[in-house]
């Protein structure tokens, strides 16, 4: 139990680092994922090849009494991994908080992070994990919904276009997570500051006539959202 909390304090760890310092709003695309993804995946193989290496034979062979009639082959080494994609899932979609700026070449290194996370887990551990980044994934195509979206940054009126889209989506029941991930991508959609949100002016990211008519589109839309 204790290395399987080391692997998820981790991962936190990691992912956290991945969202509050890594960089969405970016001018071209990029071919690798986050770096702290890409040091989680190092960390990840390097605990697994420790642990395939250290474990005395008995503890390998240790089921959890729980498993012992579904999966008479679960060992220990399976067990310090095992549900670690649900939890990646979730942070995936919950840290969007603390990402300051997207557009549609963050989106494509976001979709990177996930892939490469989940090409790591498979291959970790000495039986084959269950994988499933489903639900992160489809959060982040709500927000890259529309055409060209790998090669067109997105304009102010698009993002309040997809804002609008998203609410559609949730009255529908067609997409479902909670308020504040909600919330997050309303934010990235306008063009909200995650780091500033409080600041009325960094709605839109722009001052005048447009950037007044994007902060009352937006607040509009966070009162549907709250309804």
């Amino acid at each position: 139990f204790t290395l399987r909390l080391e692997v998820r304090l981790r991962t936190m760890h990691h992912l956290d680092k991945a969202t509050r310092d890594g960089v969405y709003h970016l001018f071209e695309d990029t071919a690798e994922p986050d770096p702290s993804v890409v040091d989680l995946n190092s960390n990840l193989a390097e605990f697994d090849e420790c642990a395939a290496t250290t474990l005395a034979a008995p503890e390998r062979r240790y089921v959890r009494p729980s498993l012992r009639k579904r999966s008479p082959d679960t060992s220990t080494r399976r067990f310090i991994f095992e549900g670690l994609s649900l939890l990646m899932d979730h942070l995936l979609i919950s840290n969007s908080r603390y990402i300051r700026l997207a557009n549609t070449f963050g989106l494509s290194k976001m979709l990177r992070n996930i892939l490469a996370l989940q090409q790591n887990l498979k291959n970790i551990g000495d039986a084959p994990l269950e994988v499933n980044f489903e639900r992160s994934r489809k959060f982040w195509e709500v927000f890259g919904k529309g055409p060209q979206v790998r090669f067109l940054l997105l304009s102010q009126t698009r993002g309040l276009r997809l804002a609008q889209e998203m609410l559609e989506a949730i009255r529908a029941g067609t997409i479902s997570y909670e308020f504040e991930d909600y919330k997050s991508l309303l934010n990235l959609m306008c063009e909200i500051d995650q780091s500033a949100k409080d600041d009325p002016s960094s709605a839109g990211g722009e001052s005048g006539g447009g950037g007044d008519r994007s902060r009352r589109m937006y607040n509009e839309y966070l009162i549907d959202l709250f309804a």
